[in-house]
């Protein structure tokens, strides 16, 4: 068990976590919590948990985890990896009958549980941006418009990779002069090819693979989307091929941006936030980070009232981007939190003010 400030870390056993806090701790799990979708533990190794989590089932802040993961109102998902870093997963879980606290949920290469807990959301970002925010001051041009279709961000994306790819391609030839020239046949190819690939260092994937319930919607690729690289100087007609197959370079966007990428990106992170309805949970944010030595790529993802799928692209310095964060981020709290709260007579547990029995052992309120 690690300690600081602001955060208390446990680790757990897979096969030890669903036991330790449903049967050691009478924790009954909801349809959405983690603990769902473990498996039993066996009753030999059921015998021997309380001495060996004998710490953890006497600390209080454990129980506090429990009952929050196996009850949340709040759910966020979070995705990081692409570029030079592996992929990794975490989930934060809230409930508001436990205040502001928030607990991540991580999972090792070797089964173990990794079980986090803040005093609140904005402790889990600043600890976030800590690690993995861009480290920068000053910010450049956003060649990208602040809001245009999902779709045609796809293929700036791709043209972001192609750069690279080309970039990538010439060094191993040895060309000692760039030669940024492909056909658009070649280009839809490659996009194809990289939407399929979940490889995600490369852009385009690691956008789609990263981000929670994006390949869920509805997506239905133009060649009239295309044209957006075009008209924000991204690419340029360079001519045609004896076929008649277009032939383009990059323009000043797309070389500018594909530069940046090539040089200075090495993860990016996918968010979505779900927050507990009357029909169960519903999605109300989705969010897209990609850091680079320049600024932090901050994506929001927004749903329109015609079904349509928007994005709003902006560059962010490190101070920017963690104030976007805790503002996007901790409106939900803040919306979940605002119930005042009473106090239960038998066991000091908080339950919101409407509650008639208390959710933690149960006793009926007056």
């Amino acid at each position: 068990m690690l300690e600081s400030t602001r955060l208390k870390v446990f680790e757990v056993d897979e096969e030890d976590l669903l036991a330790l806090f449903t049967e050691e701790l009478g924790i009954n799990p909801q349809k959405e919590s983690i603990l769902m979708g473990l498996k039993p533990i066996s009753k030999e190794r059921e015998k021997s948990l309380k001495e060996i989590y004998r710490a953890y089932l006497e600390d209080s802040d454990f129980g506090k985890i429990g009952r929050i993961i196996g009850a949340p109102d709040i759910i966020i998902h979070q995705r990081i990896g692409g570029g030079s870093t592996h992929l990794d997963q975490v989930r934060l879980y809230s409930n508001k009958a436990e205040g502001k606290a928030v607990v991540s949920v991580s999972k090792t290469t070797e089964g173990i549980f990794v079980l986090g807990l803040y005093d609140q959301i904005e402790s889990y970002i600043d600890w976030w941006m800590g690690i993995y925010g861009g480290d920068c001051e000053t910010t450049v041009a956003n060649y990208m418009p602040p809001k245009i279709r999902l779709e045609a961000f796809l293929f700036l994306l791709h043209g972001i990779d192609m750069f690279r790819r080309i970039t990538f391609e010439n060094m191993l030839a040895y060309r000692s002069t760039e030669e940024l020239t492909l056909s658009y046949s070649n280009f839809a190819k490659k996009m194809s090819e990289s939407i399929g690939s979940n490889d995600i260092r490369w852009l385009l994937p690691a956008f789609l693979v990263l981000t929670p319930s994006i390949l869920e919607e509805d997506l239905k690729l133009e060649a009239k989307h295309a044209s957006l690289l075009m008209d924000l100087n991204f690419s340029e007609n360079a001519g045609q091929k004896d076929d008649g197959d277009v032939i383009m370079t990059f323009g000043e966007a797309g070389h500018v941006t594909g530069v940046e990428f090539y040089r200075t990106w090495l993860l990016a992170s996918g968010i979505e936030i779900k927050v507990a309805g009357k029909d169960g949970f519903e999605t109300k944010g989705r969010f897209f980070i990609a850091p680079t030595a320049l600024c932090n790529h901050f994506v929001h993802i927004e749903k329109e009232e015609d079904g349509l799928i928007y994005v709003n692209h902006q560059a962010y310095t490190k101070e920017q981007l963690s104030f976007q964060l805790n503002k996007q981020l901790g409106a939900f709290f803040q919306e979940e939190h605002q119930q005042a709260e009473k106090i239960c007579s038998q066991c000091k547990n908080q339950v919101p003010e409407d509650a008639l029995f208390c959710n933690k052992c149960g006793n009926k309120l007056s």
